[in-house]
């Protein structure tokens, strides 16, 4: 019963790091646009 919560656990971190990851890509794609090339 309790090795299906730890692979679920496990399961999750990848994701939440690719979903941080991803959303720091496109706040990075989204702000560059608006900084200034000056």
């Amino acid at each position: 019963m309790i090795d299906p919560p730890d692979r679920d656990k496990i399961k999750r971190v990848p994701l939440i790091k690719a979903i941080l990851e991803g959303t720091l890509v496109l706040t990075n794609q989204g702000l560059k646009p608006l900084i200034p090339d000056e």
